[in-house]
């Protein structure tokens, strides 16, 4: 679960992050696959972690999912067998390895890889596909799944292909692939695993995320990804306003527009501008919003009293840290805090975008 007591520095104004909306509703469902034959038939564990670095380092920007637990499927099929035999999904000999993933996935989950409305799975197969395939896995009917060349490479701490696991995942939401290259300053989850763990949801995701087809499989809503004040109204320039949006509509819009960090709404308009939360000015009927996370990555975040230095490198991977738990974590603390006069509380420096800012 994430932490909903997490604070967010604005100018000289400390703003509370508000608590989940909703529970998410539907599940990923994740499956280890060993066929009768396979090398190696102990990683359920390893794969699990994968899953699950992935899983919070979407939670870190707003789309916290439920994963079930790993299920072991062994198969009394061989490498051979998932390569080559007609899978009843495909035509095409190349994904025969994908399809008979499926097949075996079905002997555990029926609805696996039919489109499944209240799951996605993620499938992982201790099969090498290279000779068949030169793809490094793949998604389809609802499923991302993960050969052996992907297992391997979360074995070895290679975190393109533990990334690989999210993208995959992106794609059995309908997210396609992005034009990286262009991307700035964030590159979103679907820049393959080349940017992993330093790309984001972002706002080519969001859409995808909170239609109304995903929404409940995430315990967030569009405007838990801001920070909100009701009674309050941004003093800046108005740059966007789009009519007929409660909230949750005018901070999609916001989140599926790069150049957005915060709105103002009233009624049903939503009104586009700059400034922050902490300049705002008290006016009744209206509510303003800035973005927790904003592109540039850049976030100080409350702690208790930090006293010095080696007190603040125990305290503040606490706060600023995404992973917890699991292997190839990295701290988001850029190393900096400073505390209050009094020293009632401190602030801990976060970076979420190092590819931007070092």
């Amino acid at each position: 679960m994430r932490n909903t007591f997490a604070f967010a520095m604005f100018g000289a104004t400390l703003l509370a992050a508000t608590a989940s909306a909703q529970a998410s509703t539907k599940t990923v469902r994740v499956l280890y696959v060993v066929p009768s034959d396979a090398q190696r038939s102990d990683r359920a564990a390893l794969v699990a972690n994968a899953v699950e670095h992935n899983r919070q380092t979407w939670q870190n920007y707003g789309a916290t999912m439920t994963t079930d637990d790993v299920v072991t499927v062994r198969s009394h099929h061989n490498v051979n067998w998932f390569l080559t035999n007609p899978d009843g999904f495909h035509g095409v000999a190349e994904w025969y390895w994908l399809g008979n993933a499926c097949n075996a996935a079905r002997d555990v989950y029926p609805d696996a890889c039919t489109e499944d409305v209240n799951h996605k799975y993620i499938i992982f197969l201790e099969a090498d596909i290279s000779s068949v395939n030169r793809n490094l896995a793949a998604a389809n009917f609802g499923a991302a799944v993960m050969p052996k060349g992907i297992i391997d490479g979360a074995e070895q701490g290679d975190l393109r292909r533990i990334g690989s696991i999210g993208h995959e995942l992106g794609h059995t939401f309908g997210m396609p692939h992005s034009d990286c290259a262009s991307q700035w300053p964030t590159k979103n989850i679907m820049c393959n695993g080349d940017y992993y763990p330093h790309n984001r949801l972002n706002h080519l995701d969001y859409p995808y995320l909170f239609s109304a087809e995903s929404s409940a499989y995430f315990e967030e809503t569009p405007s838990d990804l801001f920070y909100v004040s009701q009674g309050k109204y941004l003093d800046g320039e108005i740059w966007k306003t789009q009519l007929g949006l409660d909230l949750e509509g005018c901070a999609l819009s916001c989140l599926s527009d790069p150049d957005c960090s915060s709105f103002v709404h009233f009624g049903t308009t939503c009104e586009f501008k700059g400034d922050h939360l902490s300049q705002a000015w008290g006016a009744s009927g209206y509510t303003s919003a800035q973005i927790k996370i904003p592109a540039d990555g850049a976030v100080q975040k409350k702690a208790g009293p930090i006293w010095n230095q080696h007190h603040a490198t125990q305290v503040c991977p606490q706060v600023c840290d995404i992973w917890r738990d699991v292997p190839w974590t990295a701290s988001s603390w850029t190393g900096f805090w400073r505390a209050t006069p009094a020293n009632e509380w401190s602030v801990c420096f976060c970076d979420y975008n190092p590819d931007y800012n070092r």
